[in-house]
């Protein structure tokens, strides 16, 4: 497992699993880069990030949300409701089986296209990905340039 200074590439895959879950239950085509970002920012190293960087998670999720889907923190209450009520455990395989995996959308896609080619998998940190997709993304930059969040994730993995 790779480590860095911005979290654990197993705390990426647990997030992409989420923004998975998350698109299958707002049923949407792709898992877009929103999805991503706001799956991201839950991650334990990404909080702690954004508590030292005096960044307001509630701000970042505000700004990535788009009105007309279900939140992402709907979505995620629903998918739990739904484990409970079956028993079935997140993450097992049994859950596993029953997620429809959905294309990443383009504009992300190529990110992890990239990332894949450097390390033979999803072997970047949750800031680490969050930082390419905003480098990736103007639209989602512009959302989230007031806040400051890419040049104090740079910071961040500079040192």
């Amino acid at each position: 497992m790779m480590t860095t200074g911005g979290g654990t590439s197993l705390e990426t895959k647990w997030a992409m699993f989420w923004a998975a879950l998350v698109a299958q239950c707002a049923n949407e085509t792709f898992v877009t880069a929103n999805r991503i970002v706001a799956s991201l920012t839950r991650t334990d190293s990404v909080r702690a990030f954004l508590s030292r960087a005096q960044i307001d998670a509630a701000r970042v999720l505000e700004a990535i949300e788009e009105l007309h889907t279900l939140s992402f923190d709907e979505c995620a209450r629903r998918v739990e409701c739904e484990l409970a009520s079956t028993g079935i455990e997140l993450g097992s395989a049994n859950h596993r089986a029953r997620v429809q995996l959905r294309p990443i959308e383009p504009v992300a896609r190529a990110v992890f296209d990239k990332v894949i080619e450097q390390h033979g998998h999803i072997g970047v940190s949750p800031l680490e990905l969050l930082l390419d997709l905003l480098r990736a993304d103007p639209v989602l930059a512009s959302r989230l340039a007031p806040l400051g969040l890419a040049d104090a994730i740079r910071t961040e993995l500079e040192e």
